[in-house]
């Protein structure tokens, strides 16, 4: 942590880290909570805000979710982030959420359709 920055700076930063890499990965909030297990998106919203004091645990879920290392989110050392992403991952990304909803009778004939057609 940068000297000079209190740790509610800090935090801010934090959120500020999140929401970017939630964008950049086509995400709501809603959605991203919904992944990380939580109710609503009140969680994610009140981290990007800075406005919360959050666990390692909480965080590590996020950067999971996110695909990227948590010591991004924590210190913003450069790493290479790909903002841009391939309408390929878009759709895998869709296509999972769709498969966490789902029921079993739902997957059993999708993966069936899967098998014969792929």
């Amino acid at each position: 942590m940068n000297e000079n920055l209190s740790i509610t700076d800090e935090i801010k930063k934090v959120g500020q880290r999140v929401k970017e890499v939630r964008k950049s990965k086509g995400y709501s909030q809603e959605q991203l909570a919904k992944l990380c297990g939580y109710k609503g998106k009140s969680m994610i919203s009140r981290i990007e805000q800075g406005d919360r004091n959050f666990s390692i645990t909480k965080l590590q879920a996020i950067a999971n979710v996110l695909n990227i290392d948590i010591d991004y989110l924590l210190s913003g050392d450069d790493m290479e982030i790909i903002v841009e992403i391939s309408a390929l991952e878009k759709k895998r990304n869709h296509l999972i959420d769709l498969i966490k909803v789902m029921n079993e009778e739902e997957l059993d004939r999708l993966i069936k359709f899967l098998e014969i057609y792929h």
